[in-house]
Parts: C-alpha cells; sequence; structure tokens
C-alpha cells in the first residue's frame, strides 16, 4: 500500500475487497493505493487502485441492514433499463463496491 492515505481504509474492507477480486478474475490482487475521494453522499468512499484495476468503494459505519444491497439493486434496476451506472462489482451490509469510472468519462452520449 502506498503511504498512510490507505491506512484510513480498515483492513476488514482490504480483506473483503481482495477476496472478492480474486473470486471475479481467478487471480490474487494486491491493494496499491486507497485515497479518499467525494461522491460518497453519507458514506466514506476511496478509489481503491488494485494490480487488478481501479475501483469505487463506499463504506458506511453502523449502516442500516441491506443499505448497500438495496443501492446495489437500484443500480442494476437502471442499467437493465438501460442508464449508464456503474457495473456493481459486490455489495454487503457495510460496503459497496463498484467500477471505477475516470472523471471526465461521462459524456452526453453513455447518459
Amino acid at each position: 500500500m502506498k503511504g498512510e492515505q490507505a491506512m484510513t481504509l480498515d483492513k476488514f474492507f482490504i480483506d473483503q475487497v481482495l477476496t472478492i477480486l480474486k473470486e471475479e478474475t481467478g487471480a490474487t490482487a494486491h491493494l496499491m493505493a486507497a485515497v479518499p475521494v467525494g461522491g460518497g453522499s453519507i458514506n466514506q468512499s476511496f478509489h481503491l487502485q488494485t494490480t487488478k484495476g481501479s475501483y469505487f468503494l463506499k463504506t458506511k459505519e453502523n449502516a442500516p441492514p441491506a443499505f448497500f444491497e438495496k443501492e446495489a439493486r437500484g443500480l442494476l434496476l437502471l442499467s437493465r433499463a438501460g442508464a449508464q451506472v456503474p457495473h456493481v462489482m459486490a455489495s454487503s451490509d457495510t460496503f459497496l463496491l463498484l467500477e471505477w469510472i475516470p472523471k471526465g468519462s461521462w459524456t452526453p452520449s453513455r447518459m
């Protein structure tokens, strides 16, 4: 991990995310950086840079039951309706892991 910023993300989340990435890709991923970013609304959010790519992670301490699962379901329904939304990699009671959308990559044709 790079620098102190990676230390702001609990090891519990890091381990869960790396396990999910291994299940998704079939290969071990390593965390290179976990940088706090905006865009998480009432949640903590991070740009995760791994050896398997970049991801957006939202976490919330004491999240209500199914909090992130409901958001993941909403994103899936929007996607099925034709909306361009980030791909959901995984969700749990404590986090939501999405594909990372680089700044400036959303254009009117993608909306």
